[in-house]
């Protein structure tokens, strides 16, 4: 009965999420994020169906379209970017070609681990690909954020909403997919309900914050190009940090 009802509690969230993003024109302003829950929410209704009528194929449904969603999670990520990052054109474009080269050196090294041929991918290589690349997006957050506070980014209600909301959810995800990985099945259950009630408690986060349009404000902190070349330089000095941790994570 929990599960249904977390399961319902999920699809309903995440239609008023889009009926609301819809009525307060927030579409276009955030569009791969709204297409990021749009997919969620179709994901929702047909592993639901699939797990009533078909339950024996759901691992494997489950674990295919959790691989579509990592590379979805990739896109709502580089739009945070860019949109915090607007009026500092050659900071955003740094730390966007930074981000595309972290999740292709980490989609290259689980690639790598399945050798040759199909047969053998397994489940474990799939957990470990999406916890790579979530690892990758909880950086990627953790940077902007870092920016934002060491350079006092002005950032809109709907955007806080975003960051600390997909920050949260990619924490736990993080969390849930090294216990699934060391434990596999003996701590699958446990993990699906945390995984689960935290998603719908970031459900309720984005809802709130994102039920009304909020404008992002002006930024105003740098003046000048010596402000911005500062920034510029101190921008690329921590995305080439963090490029050489997450290789040195990996082992490449």
């Amino acid at each position: 009965m929990l599960v249904l009802l977390v399961w319902f509690a999920g699809i309903v969230l995440e239609g008023v999420l889009l009926f609301r993003g819809w009525r307060a024109r927030h579409l276009s302003r955030y569009p791969l994020f709204f297409s990021y829950i749009a997919l969620i929410f179709l994901q929702t209704i047909l592993l639901y169906c699939i797990n009533r009528y078909r339950p024996d194929a759901y691992p494997a449904f489950y674990w295919s379209l959790e691989f579509l969603d990592v590379f979805a999670g990739c896109a709502v990520v580089l739009e945070t970017h860019r949109i915090a990052l607007s009026a500092f054109p050659g900071v955003a474009k740094l730390a966007r070609n930074g981000l595309l080269l972290a999740f292709c050196l980490t989609f290259g090294r689980v690639l790598l681990t399945a050798q040759q041929g199909a047969q053998n991918w397994s489940t474990m290589v799939t957990i470990q690909l999406v916890r790579d690349m979530r690892f990758v997006q909880i950086a990627a957050v953790l940077i902007l954020l870092t920016l934002i506070l060491c350079y006092a980014v002005p950032v809109g209600r709907n955007l806080r909403g975003i960051l600390f909301g997909y920050g949260l959810f990619l924490g736990v995800n993080i969390l849930d997919l090294t216990l699934l990985r060391r434990f596999g099945a003996d701590v699958q259950t446990l993990a699906s309900y945390v995984q689960s009630l935290t998603y719908l408690a970031v459900l309720c986060l984005w809802t709130a914050l994102l039920w009304s349009y909020s404008p992002e404000p002006q930024a105003g902190g740098l003046d000048g190009p010596s402000s911005y070349d500062q920034l510029l330089g101190q921008t690329r000095n921590r995305l080439n940090k963090t490029r050489a941790l997450v290789r040195g994570a990996l082992g490449l």
